[in-house]
């Protein structure tokens, strides 16, 4: 019998796997219509029941299913959706009814059909055609898993109970997980530049960013409306926004200090916002919140020096200018004036190396990300407060916060020469289990093998 699942995957690449290898009916399939998935749909026309359009938020007209009890039980997911949206439309009425729309498709599918498994080929985008699928699961026990990509890595999420999965043994693709540490934040993907077309673009691009190429093509198409996943605006509205965010860029590096790093001081490494490693995802998400924890629990004499997100401040590129839409909603001048009110906390300088602040720091404190590994080499303890979600949180110098109470006995521990010793070699080897490699030949193999024993394991109720 051939078993339905729901598939969210935007590039095809896991589609091409699943048709091809795999005898799963996809009942819903949630992707982009590039070419490959084109040709996938075109060839398997009878294994595909729904295809959402990825880029079309507004594709979805229903409203028979709407119930009340359903919207009170995915409150959770409700507000982080919203929270969501609001990084392109900041319209509360479109917004809500988009989810209210969405949220009645998708109870009619896991109505109509006994769905096997939700598998996500990338990390939670909290958008309501990649969040409500797996609040639905969750609420009725079915399995949901998603691809959280590690800068290059990849590791495996069970999404019902927060946790990373180790992948199966048979086949499993090695990484060198060391080489990762320190990477280059690349914020510009660059194309060969073969026609002219393409070096005229690119010398725009070199001017005046991913801003002023957008600006010639409304000139060329003599017209400032556009569109962004099928929701209008105004390009000059967006343009508005990149002032604004300039002029935050502005109030940070005057505000922002080079800081002794010679005093007892905590490490906060900001995350970038919005991102859907922290919206979705992180029970706690306001860093100016966790800021303030983290100082208010500081041994005496000791400081919290935090330090903004390299990219943060630097979002006119090709990979992430829709961030512009409503920046200053998520991050503002007045997030940075509230951090310099927090007691014993000093805004650092982008200047500042965060190889020294590793260095010189009592510990790291962060959601998670390269960090952690990069805090191994300097014998650093981590500050995990969104430890859950991270395959990090296996490392010996993890610290998972889940409350102040928490915190405070972390920061004890801390004082009391927390972590003792580490072994690099022992603590990359914890994470090879729970980490591989998107781009070995097995990996797929290996992912369904790893994804079809663990969800028949769910439905046996042995998990």
């Amino acid at each position: 019998m051939c078993k339905p699942i729901i598939l969210l995957d935007r590039d095809g690449n896991l589609l091409e796997y699943i048709l091809k290898h795999t005898s799963f009916n996809i009942v819903v399939l949630v992707c982009e219509f590039n070419t490959k998935t084109n040709t996938l749909l075109e060839s398997h026309p009878h294994r595909i029941t729904h295809t959402l359009n990825y880029l079309n938020l507004l594709e979805i007209q229903h409203c028979t299913h709407i119930d009340y009890n359903l919207i009170k039980q995915m409150k959770f997911i409700q507000i982080d959706i919203e929270t969501m949206l609001h990084r392109v439309i900041l319209n509360n009425p479109i917004a809500k009814d988009m989810y209210y729309q969405y949220l009645s498709f998708f109870a009619e599918i896991f109505e109509t059909y006994q769905i096997a498994f939700v598998l996500n080929a990338e990390m939670i985008l909290a958008t309501p055609h990649h969040l409500i699928p797996f609040g639905l699961a969750k609420l009725r026990n079915i399995p949901s898993y998603t691809l959280e990509e590690l800068y290059g890595r990849v590791a495996l999420f069970y999404y019902n109970t927060r946790e990373n999965l180790a992948f199966d043994t048979f086949n499993k693709p090695k990484y060198p997980i060391k080489e990762q540490c320190f990477y280059l934040y690349n914020t510009h993907a660059t194309n060969p530049n073969t026609t002219l077309k393409d070096r005229v673009k690119a010398l725009f691009y070199k001017i005046g960013g991913a801003m002023l190429v957008e600006f010639i093509s409304c000139m060329k198409n003599l017209s400032f409306k556009r569109r962004f996943l099928n929701l209008e605006y105004n390009y000059f509205q967006k343009f508005y926004s990149l002032l604004k965010h300039k002029q935050m860029h502005r109030y940070y590096k005057r505000h922002s200090h080079t800081p002794d790093l010679n005093e007892n001081f905590i490490y906060f490494n900001l995350h970038l916002e919005p991102e859907a490693a922290i919206i979705g995802r992180a029970p706690l998400e306001a860093q100016l919140t966790l800021i303030k924890m983290t100082a208010n629990a500081l041994p005496k004499g000791w400081k919290l020096y935090v330090k903004e997100h390299p990219h943060q401040l630097l979002m006119n590129d090709s990979l992430t200018d829709y961030f512009l839409h409503n920046i200053t909603f998520f991050k503002n001048i007045e997030f940075y004036k509230h951090i310099a009110l927090v007691p014993n906390t000093i805004l650092v300088s982008l200047q500042v190396s965060s190889k020294d602040l590793i260095a010189h720091s009592k510990a790291i404190a962060t959601f998670n990300g390269t960090v952690c590994l990069e805090s191994i080499a300097f014998q650093k303890p981590i500050i995990m407060f969104d430890s859950d979600s991270s395959p990090y949180r296996f490392l010996s110098n993890t610290l998972h916060i889940f409350s102040y109470q928490d915190l405070q006995e972390a920061i004890e521990k801390i004082q009391k020469g927390f972590p003792y010793k580490l072994d690099e070699n022992e603590e990359f080897a914890k994470l090879d289990l729970y980490i591989s490699n998107i781009t070995s030949p097995h990996f797929y193999d290996n992912l369904l093998a790893t994804i079809t024993k663990h969800s028949s394991s769910v439905s046996q109720g042995e998990i």
